[in-house]
């Protein structure tokens, strides 16, 4: 006779987020820099054999984690920065043996700052004079650059969504992406990040919105991204001081997010340098010609295939230009004119609300950037970088 087989033991709700919490502090307590491997103690301060280092290797899908989409409203996660004063010398610092004296953890969890947000718009308009100063991880202007990061998921946070990242590291380039809790970067080395980059992935990625923006040593805030736009610079030697991230439930749908893709204006308009116009939707300038845009107009039709400019609507422009600035607001169609290093758009008017104004830009050594609506800045400011060609779309809601 058979011994019946006892049934499967079921974990409460309390047990499998007691264990979910013990393996994220695991994950996140050792160094998981590029080339590092897990905390394992502090063997290597008692003269210990150093086990040998494993790679990582860059982030993949886990299909585990890819499940029917769920709302759960603004996900929860924390930033954490290591940060170090910038004229302290490398100390080299064993792997296995936790965060230097000398490099100090920083953490923020900007669930408040999402929650005031509440979506993907609010977001993308938010900027370091409307964004709550918690938000940010780091130390902005204070010599103190960013040696290392990482990203915390928390409670709530989808099943269906992953989040990946990467950084510019000095002396080693792109890191390729790394997927969260991974901590990307170095300690005791004094290589500090230069720039990061964020995306998401999963069965229900469209659902969320993401942007950040960082700011940088001697540049301040850069202007708010979208994945998966890199945020800093390459091959300069510009530290990385702080950075913000906001994850958002997106507010459009798939459907609408094709409507809004460039391509679809609605409305006639012409986009011109001194000599030459372009229609809606078609790239002014050149890429990768070495050929800077040195005048901006906007200025109704007519073209093909779209309504006339309406009368109630205004559009408004302004631009970085080289070694001098912002410009300023113009009202279309004036001109701007100088070496454009980035531009912004905004519309204005009594059925402004009605429409909206999208655009791409594409810079020297980044090229085209995500797409950004009014009034973000799309471009550089202070690098001497050119900005090459620009594209608009205005559309109706």
């Amino acid at each position: 006779m058979k011994t019946p087989r006892p049934s499967p033991r079921v974990l409460s709700a309390a047990t499998v987020f007691a264990l979910a919490g013990a393996l994220s502090v695991a994950s996140s307590a050792g160094p998981t820099q590029p080339g590092a491997r897990p905390d394992l103690g502090n063997s290597s301060r008692s003269g210990g054999t150093t086990p040998p280092v494993a790679p990582l290797t860059p982030a993949k899908l886990d299909p585990a984690r890819i499940g029917a989409p769920k709302d759960v409203g603004a996900p929860s996660y924390t930033l954490t920065a290591y940060v170090k004063n910038e004229m302290l010398p490398p100390q080299p610092w064993p792997a296995n043996a936790g965060v230097p004296p000398w490099t100090t953890e920083m953490k923020s969890v900007p669930t408040a700052a999402v929650a005031a947000a509440s979506n993907a718009a609010a977001a993308q308009a938010a900027s370091s004079a409307t964004d709550p100063s918690a938000a940010w991880v780091g130390k902005k202007g204070s010599g103190v650059g960013v040696e290392a990061f990482s990203v915390t998921t928390g409670s709530p946070w989808p099943s269906c969504l992953t989040l990946e990242y990467m950084a510019h590291l000095p002396g080693q380039g792109d890191t390729g992406w790394f997927q969260a809790p991974t901590r990307v970067g170095t300690l005791g080395a004094s290589k500090f990040v230069e720039g990061i980059a964020f995306r998401l992935a999963g069965a229900c990625a469209e659902q969320y919105a993401i942007h950040y923006n960082c700011h940088l040593k001697g540049l301040g805030d850069q202007t708010m991204m979208s994945a998966p736009a890199f945020c800093g610079t390459r091959g300069q030697g510009r530290p990385l001081e702080a950075f913000v991230l906001y994850i958002t439930p997106s507010t459009v749908s798939p459907t609408a997010l094709a409507s809004a893709a460039p391509g679809k204006s609605t409305v006639d308009f012409l986009v011109t340098q001194l000599d030459f116009a372009v229609s809606p939707d078609v790239w002014l300038g050149t890429k990768g010609q070495g050929i800077q845009l040195a005048s901006l107009s906007v200025r109704p039709g007519p073209t093909a295939g779209a309504a006339p400019w309406p009368a109630c609507l205004k559009l408004k422009y302004m631009g970085h230009v080289s070694r001098v600035g912002d410009t300023g607001w113009y009202d279309a169609p004036s001109f701007i004119q100088g070496g454009l290093e980035g531009v912004a758009f905004q519309l204005d008017g009594a059925c402004a609300s009605s429409y909206v104004v999208e655009y791409q830009c594409h810079l020297q050594g980044i090229g085209d950037v995500a797409l950004m609506s009014g009034p973000s800045f799309c471009g550089t400011r202070g690098q001497g970088r050119r900005l090459e060609a620009v594209k608009v779309t205005v559309r109706k809601r």
